[in-house]
């Protein structure tokens, strides 16, 4: 680190530099070779991704719809903007915005899913292509085909801290026939790392509840987890150990109704959430309510705890699954019915606030941390 100051050695500046955002740091890499170098090291981008997991630095991604889409002839693009935190979100701070790399397929509605978000990377779908994705970075990985042809499986995204290397999980049926239970299952895992697919043997357990698996999904304590809401329990999947497991639903929970069921992880914890309407006179008047549930101990079946239940809201309509509470406790993901105005709720002070951005049912919204996993990568910049 001599060409930028001899009197500081490369351990403190990499003590340093491992505490800054990913945006200062694409501005370190012009300094001088050695930040360059130490930056894009093998040593350092675990690092800063442990620093910015540990401290809690995640961030609100908000996926906006095609209200603001640039748009062609032939393609289609959305935008989304990311937020330092919910405060920043309500006082309409972005940190970024992005527009993401790639076509898509504006012949469905939304136009895509947004599978989760893990370390800095979210995981994307439409009808047939997966893609893996630093927003910050604007780095986009397109997943190869694989074996199965299945234009709606159930994808999932996980980590494995062994060997620092993102997963996706992908479970689809081999073909379809009107005996879906006995249907044979394809589980395909994808290493970010090694980019190739391969095959796993599925568990039996999963066989006859597949048909049930929610497109809601989270990743907690190395597990991706799946709801599966009318089956009474959790489908988990090891990502290290490559197997399959369940875990039980409160009674609570599965009782309730045909509304949207969400699953999230809220402060290391694994959270669910249920939000429907109902309709509570003659004049159709349209009311909403929303439930969480947060599992206290994750190794105790008896240990979840309603933490929300709001019901009635009038005026109001949510926009999918509640997957994600603010930094301070907000939940955030309905707008007022009147003029679609984003809302949030204060759990602590049981007050709502409009924040004035428009948002519709394909507007999504995840935890999200900064990091600098594919900065090493040489990936086509150009619209896929």
């Amino acid at each position: 680190m001599s060409d930028v100051n001899p009197c500081i050695s490369k351990d403190i500046w990499f003590e340093i530099l491992k505490c800054l955002p990913v945006k200062t740091l694409g501005k370190c890499r012009c300094v001088c070779k050695s930040w360059h170098s130490l930056i894009i090291s093998e040593t350092f981008m675990p690092a800063h991704l442990k620093h910015y997991t540990q401290n809690g630095a995640n961030s609100l991604l908000l996926h906006k719809d095609i209200s603001k889409s640039k748009c062609t002839k032939t393609r289609d693009y959305e935008e989304c903007s990311i937020y330092l935190d919910s405060t920043q979100l309500i006082n309409g701070n972005i940190l970024h915005t992005s527009v993401f790399p790639f076509a898509l397929d504006i012949c469905f509605w939304p136009s895509f899913t947004l599978v989760g978000s893990v370390h800095g990377l979210l995981c994307l779908s439409d009808s047939a292509r997966v893609f893996v994705w630093n927003p910050l970075l604007q780095k986009c990985i397109k997943l190869p085909a694989s074996m199965s042809t299945e234009n709606f499986p159930v994808l999932g995204f996980g980590f494995d801290d062994n060997k620092n290397d993102h997963r996706v999980v992908k479970i689809s049926y081999c073909h379809r026939n009107n005996e879906s239970t006995t249907t044979p299952l394809l589980v395909e895992v994808y290493s970010v790392q090694e980019r190739t697919w391969k095959n796993i043997s599925p568990d039996y357990l999963i066989n006859n509840s597949i048909n049930n698996v929610s497109f809601s999904q989270c990743f907690l304590k190395g597990v991706v987890h799946w709801l599966t809401p009318h089956s009474k329990y959790i489908l988990l999947f090891n990502v290290i150990k490559e197997t399959f497991d369940k875990m039980k639903l409160p009674e609570d929970i599965v009782k309730m109704g045909t509304g949207d069921f969400g699953i999230f992880e809220h402060r290391q914890k694994l959270a669910v959430s249920y939000c429907d309407y109902l309709c509570l006179d003659l004049d159709f008047d349209i009311w909403f309510r929303c439930q969480i549930w947060i599992k206290q101990d994750y190794n105790d079946g008896s240990s979840w705890c309603r933490i929300l239940n709001v019901g009635y809201w009038h005026d109001c309509h949510h926009t999918g699954p509640v997957q994600f509470l603010g930094k301070n406790d907000e939940l955030i993901g309905f707008a007022k019915e009147s003029n679609c105005q984003m809302m949030f709720y204060d759990l602590k002070t049981e007050k709502t606030k409009e924040i004035g951005l428009l948002i519709s049912q394909s507007t999504k919204f995840c935890a999200f941390s900064e990091s600098l996993v594919l900065l090493d990568q040489n990936i086509d910049q150009r619209y896929i």
